[in-house]
């Protein structure tokens, strides 16, 4: 995963904790056993180690209007450097 806003860059280099989930509240178009990914790990960010990335990603079908997302990015101190959701405004996530 790599993650780009203003004159950060974050790289994920471990990922720590996975769940992946079917939400009863998402009905994608064409079904996925699972649509719902919540994740935890660590990278980089500006090339400085240690950083934790910490995301949900949700599939609510194809075309991607409806997908949403929400990362939340710390530094060394734990201080949030990156929050940000919403549903995309291009692209697509798609479960498997």
């Amino acid at each position: 995963m790599k993650v780009a806003w203003g004159h950060y860059r974050f790289q994920l280099t471990q990922l720590t904790y996975v769940e992946v989930v079917d939400d009863p509240t998402i009905s994608p178009e064409p079904p996925a056993v699972n649509d719902t990914m919540h994740g935890i790990g660590v990278g980089e960010c500006n090339g400085v180690a240690g950083c934790q990335v910490e995301f949900i990603f949700t599939d609510a079908g194809e075309g991607g209007q409806y997908d949403w997302a929400w990362i939340k990015i710390t530094d060394l101190s734990a201080a949030t450097v990156l929050e940000t959701s919403g549903f995309l405004a291009k692209g697509n996530i798609r479960a498997g």
